[in-house]
């Protein structure tokens, strides 16, 4: 990426896809820095905002996330990321009203992805809708396909519940396989209440994200 952005600093892609992965390792200033470039080069799109915004959400800092992810809605009401990022900050923030509202219009404009299933499933386990929360999960995952449910959804709803044997179990399968969504592990909240679990640093250390 280095390389393509020495050759080209406009190219928009590079920016972003270098971005991502400077997120992926935790490396958040230098993340932002390149995700800002992508939309100085491109003002007009939204999901760069989007993502600038959940940077900033895995950064921790919600308030300035918030506010990008307001701006990427106003530039396009249809960017169902931005929703998505806003019911997982407010889900952090204990707001769960604003979390279930935002992923409803994610869901609207986005029928049926399991990622925003996943999402609803988190926060009625965080609200004491345990039971709920994986009826819910599993009649959903039944209805899909082989391989189209990734382990690291479900994952992220045992670690809401405190199941963590299952939670590490699936954490692993999906390190194992390769899972796209694996690649997040080190700075996705939804993980938090594992980190001082040896099992999680293990993970991380077999991904080379230590």
């Amino acid at each position: 990426m280095q390389r393509a952005l020495t050759l080209d600093p406009h190219n928009v892609n590079a920016h972003l896809t270098y971005a991502y992965l400077l997120m992926a390792l935790g490396r958040f200033n230098e993340a932002l820095t390149h995700q800002q470039s992508a939309a100085q080069l491109d003002p007009t799109s939204s999901q760069i905002r989007a993502d600038i915004g959940r940077i900033l959400y895995f950064a921790g800092k919600y308030d300035e996330a918030i506010e990008h992810l307001n701006r990427a809605l106003e530039m396009d009401s249809r960017n169902d990321l931005a929703y998505s990022v806003l019911a997982d900050i407010y889900d952090q923030m204990g707001r769960y009203e604003r979390a279930l509202a935002a992923l409803a219009k994610a869901q609207a404009l986005r029928p049926n992805y399991w990622y925003y299933q996943a999402q609803l499933a988190r926060v009625y386990a965080r609200t004491g809708r345990q039971r709920e929360a994986l009826r819910m999960f599993e009649e959903f995952k039944a209805t899909t396909g082989p391989g189209r449910f990734p382990e690291i959804g479900l994952a992220k709803v045992y670690s809401a519940l405190g199941e963590k044997d299952e939670a590490f179990k699936l954490l692993m399968k999906a390190v194992e396989e390769r899972d796209q969504f694996s690649s997040f592990i080190k700075i996705d909240h939804s993980f938090d209440g594992l980190r001082s679990n040896p099992r999680f640093q293990d993970i991380l250390r077999r991904m080379n994200l230590q």
